[in-house]
């Protein structure tokens, strides 16, 4: 049986627009009329003084009743956390946040393998990458090579920091299918209030029939979200 599952990538500002704003309801709000069954999120606090000691992934994942996951790749003081986090209305049977290689902001995929319906599991990775284009040149090769190992299909959601057509990007083409390309029109989603970049993708395994993508409007964050739509069977 065919299985239809709805992706998005959405970096969150830690919960603040592209004025500084704290708008972690309206990231909600964009997050739940989506439609999305799975999401991954970058720039999530966890217990952080500027968002008054708020744990994001908890608070989101309440509002939307869903399932999540967090993975720290900063952390201050024992309690402070900053890093990725995933939504999930399937089950989330195991997780692991791995550190990914670099030399300034630590950086780190978060893996969780998801179990949509009995006999039936996948994998969904998220990542937010480097500012350098030789730090991110690193972790996609780590990325690449865990992706290798995997032995259940998987998608690779996230903020690559780089433009389409970068060459950091075209090496994990030798592997993963690009959702990107089925996206209409120019492909941007960084600022959000004027968006001329695009820097955040969802790529899967070639087990994957991709549907669509698109880039979905919303001033709640920075980021602009994307959403895909893909078939596994």
């Amino acid at each position: 049986m065919t299985l239809a599952v709805k992706v998005l990538t959405y970096n969150i500002h830690h919960g603040a627009d592209a004025a500084g704003r704290r708008s972690i309801n309206s990231i909600g709000e964009t997050i739940g009329n989506s439609g999305a069954h799975l999401a991954g999120l970058q720039e999530v606090d966890c217990l952080m003084p500027r968002t008054f000691f708020s744990h994001q992934a908890r608070r989101l994942a309440q509002k939307l009743d869903m399932k999540y996951a967090f993975g720290a790749n900063m952390k201050w003081l024992a309690m402070f956390r900053y890093g990725n986090a995933l939504l999930s209305r399937f089950p989330i049977v195991a997780r692991a946040n791995i550190p990914l290689p670099g030399k300034t902001e630590k950086r780190g995929l978060l893996k969780a393998l998801i179990r949509p319906r009995e006999n039936t599991e996948f994998y969904f990775l998220c990542v937010h990458l480097g500012l350098s284009r030789a730090e991110r040149r690193e972790q996609i090769k780590s990325i690449m090579e865990i992706a290798n190992t995997l032995d259940r299909p998987y998608i690779l959601a996230g903020d690559f920091n780089t433009e389409p057509g970068s060459g950091e990007l075209s090496a994990l083409g030798e592997c993963m299918q690009a959702t990107m390309l089925k996206a209409p029109g120019r492909y941007a989603t960084f600022p959000s209030y004027r968006p001329g970049h695009g820097l955040d993708y969802i790529f899967t395994s070639r087990h994957w029939r991709v549907i669509s993508c698109r880039i979905i409007p919303s001033g709640a964050s920075d980021h602009l979200p994307v959403m895909s739509e893909m078939l596994l069977g």
